[in-house]
Order: structure tokens, then sequence, then C-alpha cells
């Protein structure tokens, strides 16, 4: 086995590098309807597909009815499971 010293910086390069060549090489060629449900967005594109206003998303979050997930500071959607949880 051997040993490699890297800065913090340099491996936080590196693995940027990895992940962005995975998904680079294992994202599929051809957008499917699922693979695009399947996909996270964001509240601007979640309220143009439901024809809502940002604050109908709020509400939403608040009261439970849609899941999201915290990305840090950011909120995304599944739209599958948004859309499964509104019966749409």
């Amino acid at each position: 086995m051997e040993l490699i010293l890297t800065t913090p910086d340099d491996l936080k390069e590196i693995v940027h590098a990895v992940i962005d060549d995975y998904f680079k090489n294992n994202s599929p060629k051809k957008d499917t309807e699922s693979s695009i449900n399947d996909r996270l967005i964001t509240t601007a594109q979640l309220c143009e597909y439901l024809s809502v206003t940002p604050q109908t998303i709020i509400r939403y979050k608040k009261k439970k009815k849609i899941p999201f997930i915290e990305l840090g500071t950011s909120i995304r959607f599944n739209l599958t499971a948004v859309l499964k949880a509104l019966g749409k």
C-alpha cells in the first residue's frame, strides 16, 4: 500500500474530479420521463412545473405536505416524491 500526502485543497479537487467523471460516465445518454422526475429540482423549477408561487411551496413545506431535502442552505425537491405526496 502506498501512502500519498496531499493538502485539503488538493484532496477537494481530486474528489470533485472523481465525482464529475463518475457522473459523466454513468449518466443516462437520453433523458426518460422517470429520470427527469427523479432529479433534485429547485423551488423555482418546482413552482414552474406545478404552476404555483414560491409562497405556495413554502406553505406546503411548513405543513409537511411535500417532501424536501436540505443541502446545506439550499432546498431541493424530488419531483416524483412531490407529485406522489400531492396525489398527482
